[in-house]
């Protein structure tokens, strides 16, 4: 049997495909722009999780992961007037692969699939009237900075790419927006293009609200409705227990906001917030995230830095409680800037229970060289409670008596240096060299049975870019 949205994905590309030519033979103004986004890497990982898998029975060899990736991804976007407004769209088809075995373990994998097949009609507002926009079919779409809305697609296991993640759109996205000078005005409907072998099947809806008074400032809200998924969330107090379906009917309230002024002599200082906060009372879950940065641009100084100092903390499930508080990160992403963690801690962290520092620094080298240094510290919020990696279901002594629990004993997890350089061969060729250093700290070293020998987990890459069309043309 046909899986029934990759028949409505087959359905909007050929409607796509029909509809075109009689759209240039009915509307000369139609404007079709060819696009190609393609990106080829080389990795080298070892000592990947430090080594922590075979030390708690996993294999007996070290991890080390010498591997590519691909991605490839033609299409097109296109408009034309229709109704007093215009219809718009797009279709890709997006190749990736892995050659070899990548951190994860997944071995050669590869998949060809749509990535984009949307259509969508927007008014033409006069003066400061209201613009209306609606979308349909799948296509990208993100809230705030990415901290619960970004990624609609999973990439690794069977579609490979696991360090690329190109695959961000979602498997449909119904979006309908109405704006009128700063204010902004948006539902949506979601589907994430999840993996067959690990497909939740979760549905969601949202309303949002946004802001944005002057240019680098914007304040904004959101409202999260799951109505059917089949995710379990992991438990501290039954470490080998899972509660069934613990997304399902889960609320949240997300809320950001911006303040970045305009370039100036003088440094500037930016500063940029998120807060989120869950509850499904179907399992009586309490949840909460927080991002704070403040950031410093020296815009008339040599290599024009910009420093940052961010600060986040997602909650985990406290053992002592009847309540659930480990926070649902959902489909959270975007950058090394944002809400995605170190390139290495990111495989191991999940974005819940932990708190993260994170010092940042951005150089402009020269033109076509742009320099990214990163420290980042990562603590467990909640002690013996679930985490992404390292968790370990094991027998030990709390108050006195023992006791089965999972999670780490001491707080502090690892710390993570990350350097970057890119360099613009092109105005739209890059190539890209990454280098990441990862220390586990007290919280891992005391998971190992064989004590503190566990071992620095480091990662080196090249990644070069390529697409169309060249910035600055039609």
């Amino acid at each position: 049997m046909a899986h029934p949205t990759r028949n409505i994905r087959l359905a909007t590309a050929l409607a796509l495909a029909a509809l075109l030519p009689a759209a240039a033979t009915a509307q000369s103004a139609l404007t079709v722009t060819p696009r190609l986004d393609s990106k080829w890497a080389l990795y080298s990982s070892q000592n990947v999780f430090w080594d922590l898998g075979a030390r708690l029975g996993g294999p007996d060899d070290t991890l080390d992961a010498n591997f590519g990736e691909a991605w490839l991804e033609p299409g097109f976007d296109f408009t034309a007037p229709y109704a007093a407004g215009s219809v718009y769209g797009g279709l890709s088809v997006g190749a990736s692969g892995t050659w070899r075995t990548d951190p994860l373990g997944a071995r050669g994998n590869s998949s060809v699939a749509f990535e984009n097949a949307f259509v969508g009609w927007r008014n033409a507002p006069d003066g400061g009237g209201w613009g209306y926009d609606v979308s349909a079919g799948q296509q990208d779409f993100a809230v705030g900075n990415g901290m619960l809305l970004r990624m609609g697609a999973a990439n690794g296991a069977e579609r490979g790419g696991t360090m690329l993640a190109p695959r961000t759109a979602w498997e449909i996205a119904g979006i309908a927006r109405a704006s009128r000078g700063p204010l902004s005005l948006q539902a949506y409907w979601l589907q994430p293009n999840e993996v067959d072998s690990n497909d939740t099947r979760t549905r969601l809806w949202g309303a949002l609200a946004e802001y944005k008074p002057a240019q680098g400032q914007r304040f904004g809200a959101t409202y999260i409705k799951v109505t059917n998924s089949e995710q379990v969330y992991p438990r501290a107090d039954r470490p080998l227990q899972f509660i069934e379906r613990g997304r399902d009917g889960l609320e949240t309230l997300h809320g950001w906001a911006e303040f970045n002024p305009a370039p100036q002599a003088a440094p500037m200082l930016g500063l940029r917030a998120e807060a989120a906060w869950q509850r499904n009372d179907a399992i009586d879950m309490r949840a909460e995230g927080y991002s704070a940065e403040v950031n410093w641009l020296f815009a008339t100084t040599r290599f024009t830095p910009k420093l940052s100092y961010g600060w986040t903390r997602f909650s985990g499930d406290d053992r002592a409680t009847a309540r659930y508080e480990r926070f649902d990160p959902l489909y959270y992403g975007g950058s090394l800037d944002t809400f995605w963690y170190g390139a290495n801690a990111a495989f191991a962290l999940l974005n819940s229970n932990v708190r993260v520092h994170r010092l940042s620094a951005f150089l402009v080298a020269s033109p076509r060289d742009f320099v990214k240094l990163q420290l980042l510290d990562f603590r467990a919020d909640e002690l013996r409670s679930p985490l992404q990696f390292g968790q370990a279901a094991r027998l030990g002594i709390s108050d006195g008596s023992v006791n089965l629990f999972s999670g780490v004993t001491e707080a502090h997890l690892a710390t993570e240096a990350y350097g970057e350089w890119t360099r613009l061969l092109a105005p739209n060729l890059s190539l890209t060299g990454i280098v990441s250093w990862t220390t586990p700290q007290a919280g891992y070293e005391a998971v190992n049975p064989n004590g503190s020998d566990l071992r620095d987990w480091t990662t080196v890459g090249l990644v070069l870019a390529w697409f169309l069309p060249v910035p600055g043309t039609p």
